[in-house]
């Protein structure tokens, strides 16, 4: 299995709910990533994903940095 690209963008900024809005991680989801493994890496991205399509406005996209 290949490993899991990290998500971060450098735009660590929390919401009031503690979700990243630049990568869309939790803060403990960021803070745990290295020792993840590539499974639960990979639930991380799935999560991250169902955040970012339910939390996505203009004022909190920074795909333009990816």
């Amino acid at each position: 299995m290949s490993e899991v690209k990290n998500p971060c963008i450098q735009v660590c900024r929390y919401d009031d709910e503690g979700i990243c809005i630049g990568c869309y991680r939790s803060k403990q989801e960021a803070v745990n990533w290295v020792f993840l493994s590539i499974e639960q890496k990979r639930e991380v991205i799935r999560r991250t994903a169902e955040r970012k399509n339910s939390m996505k406005t203009e004022s909190n996209n920074y795909d333009h940095y990816v």
